[in-house]
Formats: C-alpha cells, structure tokens, sequence
C-alpha cells in the first residue's frame, strides 16, 4: 500500500529481464538463481511488456508470487486475486470502484485470477463472488475465452458453477 520505487534495470541486457519473466510463469529455481544474483531482477519486463511478477500471477505460481513480493515486486490487483487475498482486493476495490475494470497480463480479467487463487475448494467462488459484487462481468473474456471456458479446463466445477448462476 506503498508507492513501489523500481530500481533501475537499464544495466540490466534486455534478454536476462525476458528469461527472468519467462522462469517467472513457474520455474521458482531458476528464478531464485537470477534474483538471488540481483535482487532487482524481480522487476525484470520480458521484451513482450510483461513484468516477472505478472508472469507468475497469470499462471497461478504462489511461490514465485512470494518469492518476488519478499524481494519487493509491486503486489498488482489480478496479482492479489491470484494470491487468494480476499482482504487486499476488498480494500482496493472499495477504495476505487474503476479498478474492477483492470486487466493483468495478457488482457485476462480478474475474474481469470480468481480461478487460479483457488488454493482450497471453494476460495475461487469467494473471490468470484467478490468481483462481481464489484461489477466484474461473468463473461468478460479475452483471446475468444470467458473464465468458465478456463473452468472447464481445468474442472473447476464450483465456479463454473457460479458463473453460469450469474448469467
């Protein structure tokens, strides 16, 4: 709840940020042996404008979420719903209403990380029930997909569920 202050990566080849990014979506050895070279790796932007921390957020990677939060990577919205963090989505979303609207990485909607934070059955439908109090469209989708395309990938039978109860 801090402004965040980047550390300037402009020493840093673009290629190592973009490896950086890329072992982010869910290789936590490889990360730590970047980060624990320089600690400002977890800032690293992949050349396609993605940040480390975004990668394992969309990929549902909790341990590369915390592993780049300790080294002081910025905790975003769809990175909080990725977590599970019903209290820190609660806070922002009551403290500003438009964030609802915010997209993570790839243009996936909130509604897509709430799938991924489901660390026990049923958080996922907490957090869903969450964003769509707060105005998130059921439907919202990306690249062709809705989230209860996602759900049934992956059998997340509860949310899906959900979702289809919400129209």
């Amino acid at each position: 709840r801090e402004p965040v202050r980047r550390p300037d990566l402009a020493d840093v080849p673009q290629e190592l940020q973009s490896r950086v990014t890329g072992a982010s979506h869910g290789n936590l050895a490889a990360v730590r042996e970047h980060v624990g070279r320089d600690a400002r790796l977890s800032f690293s932007l992949s050349s396609d404008d993605e940040l480390a921390i975004e990668a394992c957020a969309h990929t549902g990677a909790r341990p590369i979420i915390r592993y780049h939060l300790d080294q002081g990577a910025p905790l975003s919205l769809p990175t909080a719903v990725s977590l599970g963090d019903l209290a820190a989505v609660a806070f922002w979303l009551e403290r500003d209403a438009s964030l609802i609207h915010e997209r993570g990485a790839h243009d996936f909607p909130l509604l897509w990380f709430a799938l991924l934070g489901e660390e026990k059955p049923g958080t996922a439908v907490e957090m869903a029930e969450l964003l769509v109090m707060h105005g998130a469209a059921p439907d919202q989708e990306t690249m062709g997909s809705t989230t209860l395309h996602l759900c049934a990938k992956h059998d997340v039978r509860d949310l899906a569920a959900y979702l289809l109860e919400q129209g």
